[in-house]
């Protein structure tokens, strides 16, 4: 996602967590004390986020969706239930 930062995986296991490790790892250990922030981009299946949304739900209120958008994309999918959506479209600019 172009962080400031850049690749954070040489720093730990606890920055880099595949989607089944959070599904099988942390989402069965959540409590209402948890923040999850649940990232997407329109190569996800919407109903696929939705489902991942509920299952957060049942777990903790604390839940905040990004949608981040490609360039060239003009249709913004959100998930459909109550989370703090946020748009972020993530644009490049290359030079010759």
């Amino acid at each position: 996602m172009d962080n400031i930062e850049g690749d954070l995986t040489s720093l730990g296991s606890q920055f880099c967590i595949a989607h089944e490790d959070f599904v099988s790892l942390v989402l069965p250990t959540l409590s209402d004390r948890d923040t999850v922030l649940l990232l997407y981009t329109c190569h996800d299946d919407v109903g696929d986020v939705e489902k991942m949304v509920h299952r957060v739900r049942e777990k903790t209120s604390n839940l905040h969706s990004l949608y981040h958008g490609l360039e060239g994309d003009t249709a913004v999918v959100r998930a459909r239930t109550h989370t703090h959506t946020h748009t972020h479209t993530h644009t490049h600019t290359h030079t010759h």
